[in-house]
């Protein structure tokens, strides 16, 4: 397990987390700043890894990074996933989705929803599907963002299999987010915004 406490030169103490047995459905991260900053960004990645309160992840530590020095309005983060469970092994879904049940899946919207309407930037970054559940709660975030009238953003351009790209694809991958290329991914889709 990666195990990392979070860079106190970036993050505040008042980290918000929930989380439910083996799930989380947000970790939301406070910037330190020497001015103010109201703006917050929303990345919607595929399933958590390990990250909580007082531990950080690789996924987590690049995204704070990179928001932290690119985006100076940007005061807090918000991590959501279209899945809950913790793993760091995405191939463990097919099992977490054949048991977990509708209740869950509610919550996690309602969670995405309440985030992204408070968002100024949205970011699609969930990577390639692995259970067949994936392309209908991909849908299901795709509607709540055209319903919130929001323009969602992706990580460079999407992956070779057309899904919005993950932060640990390449280690050596740049945040450049583009909006045109995932319009026309929604466009795609009969998703307009």
């Amino acid at each position: 397990m990666y195990d990392n406490n979070y860079n106190k030169e970036f993050v505040e103490d008042k980290i918000i987390i929930t989380i439910k047995g083996n799930e989380r459905f947000l970790l939301q991260i406070p910037f330190k700043k020497d001015k103010i900053s109201n703006e917050k960004v929303t990345i919607i990645m595929k399933n958590p890894s390990y990250a909580n309160a007082s531990c950080s992840d690789k996924t987590t530590d690049k995204v704070i990074s990179c928001f932290y020095d690119k985006f100076k309005g940007v005061g807090t983060l918000s991590i959501v996933n279209l899945f809950t469970m913790i793993t760091p092994k995405s191939e463990e879904l097919k099992d977490f989705c054949e048991y977990n049940n509708s209740v869950s899946w509610q919550k996690n919207k309602e969670i995405i929803k309440n985030e992204c309407s408070n968002s100024n930037y949205i970011i699609f970054a969930w990577g390639d599907d692995v259970v067949p559940e994936h392309r209908d709660r991909e849908n299901e975030v795709l509607r709540i963002v055209k319903e919130l009238n929001k323009q969602p953003y992706c990580i460079n351009t999407l992956t070779k299999k057309g899904f919005p790209r993950h932060p640990l694809i390449n280690k050596n991958m740049s945040f450049n987010f583009y909006k045109d290329e995932l319009k026309r991914w929604m466009q795609e889709r009969n998703y307009f915004i």
